[in-house]
Formats: structure tokens, C-alpha cells, sequence
């Protein structure tokens, strides 16, 4: 990528964030950091991007104690969302964690969508992989 934005809500996930683009040679203004909520930032956004990768904690409660955002519950619209900032070309990735987990099927009707679990699974992490879920998503192609 030429450039990449990344949203998280402690300081520390972004510091991480900022290091290993560091150490893989990217830096820079072109690499943006935002700390705070990802639904509220991408409500707020007006960017468009090319690829999204969104692997969000399976629960997490906003500082202010009053938010909180539950996987199961909330990915539609985090998924929603994140699609409106989709370039029409573009491909979002969603990843989680999180064991036994079901895309919520009204998105097959929205979205084209793949589960790409298998392919994004390392070989020596083939045991452990039952939490692991993986999607592509697309825009469906204008006719």
C-alpha cells in the first residue's frame, strides 16, 4: 500500500501499529494513525480506500463506560460501515478470533462475500485454527 490509516482505541495497540510498520520499512506522513473509536471514525470519515483489513476484539467497552461493542451483535454494522468507505473496486478483508462465529446473512444480500478461513490459516498454526474465521468482501459489480 501506498499509504494506510489505522484506527484503534488504546494508545498502546497504536504504538504497536506504528513499530512494525517501522521495521517493515513504512513511515511516515503517508502512514496515518487515528486513536479512537473505529465505528464513530468511520461515520465520520469521507475517504475511500482500496483494501480495508478489519480484525476487531470479539468485545470491548469505550473509556467512558457507557459504549460498548460486541462482536457478534455489532459486526454488521462495523461491516456496514466500513463498506461506504470501500472504494467500488476495492476488497475488504474481515478477520476474527473468536470461536464458533456466523456472518449475519442479511450481508450476502448486500455484499458479494468469500470465506477465505482456510487460505489465511499458517501451517503451524493448523491446530489452533478452529477460532479463526476469515472474509472477503466485495461490492457486487454494477450490470
Amino acid at each position: 500500500a501506498v499509504s494506510t490509516m489505522t484506527v484503534d482505541m488504546p494508545q498502546r495497540f497504536l504504538s504497536r501499529a506504528r513499530a512494525n510498520l517501522s521495521l517493515n520499512g513504512y513511515g511516515g506522513p503517508l502512514h496515518r494513525f487515528h486513536e479512537g473509536d473505529c465505528l464513530q471514525w468511520l461515520k465520520s470519515s469521507g475517504e475511500r480506500y482500496g483494501l480495508i483489513f478489519i480484525n476487531p476484539p470479539a468485545f470491548y467497552r469505550n473509556r467512558d463506560n457507557r459504549t460498548a461493542f460486541d462482536l457478534r451483535q455489532d459486526h454488521t454494522i462495523l461491516l456496514q460501515q466500513a463498506m461506504n468507505r470501500l472504494s467500488r473496486d476495492g476488497i475488504l478483508i474481515f478477520s476474527c478470533n473468536c470461536g464458533k462465529f456466523d456472518l449475519d446473512p442479511s450481508l450476502e444480500q448486500q455484499y458479494n462475500i468469500t470465506d477465505i478461513s482456510e487460505q489465511t490459516i499458517a501451517h503451524d498454526c493448523r491446530r489452533r485454527a478452529r477460532n479463526h474465521c476469515c472474509w472477503q468482501l466485495h461490492h457486487f459489480e454494477k450490470s
